[in-house]
């Protein structure tokens, strides 16, 4: 059985950085690898792209490849720098854990939309819509009933 390549993105340029790697770690340490291939992008706080072996607090190390985004429909992955070339890796899909500005804002979204690989959440649209807490709550309060207010606290996030 042929797995499904998916990309996990995670780090990113934003104050959240730490969580995304976090969030990351969670999910490689529960991926079932029998299903999916996980190729594992991480960015840097600077905005660096690349492809390590998993996400960890130190996963930006020797072992990394500087990997990008290809925006050609053909290619469907990414350009993995090689020595003096690089490689293409395609991928099936993108799993992006960015938090923050640029991962929860539609943008990285829209730049899975141009190179026309699936992506897990909503689209670019609901993104943005969404990443400013004032817009859901305008449209809610119009629609003639106020949001309730919660939190949620998963104990096992705690235990860890």
């Amino acid at each position: 059985m042929n797995r499904l390549k998916i990309a996990l993105l995670f780090g990113g340029c934003s104050e959240e950085h730490d969580v995304s790697v976090k969030s990351a770690k969670e999910i490689a340490d529960n991926i079932d690898t029998e299903k999916y291939e996980p190729i594992y992008i991480g960015i840097t706080r600077s905005g660096v792209w690349k492809m390590c072996e998993k996400p960890c607090v130190d996963w930006d190390n020797e072992n990394c490849r500087s990997a990008v985004l290809s925006p050609d429909k053909k290619m469907h992955g990414l350009l993995v720098m090689r020595n003096k070339g690089y490689q293409i890796q395609r991928i099936d899909a993108v799993f992006s854990v960015l938090h923050g500005k640029s991962g929860e804002d539609g943008a990285i979204q829209g730049l899975f939309e141009l190179s026309g690989i699936p992506y897990v959440g909503c689209d670019v649209q609901n993104f943005s819509a969404n990443s400013s807490c004032d817009i859901p709550f305008f449209f809610l309060n119009r629609a003639t009933f106020c949001p309730k207010f919660s939190i949620i606290v998963y104990t096992s996030f705690f235990n860890n």
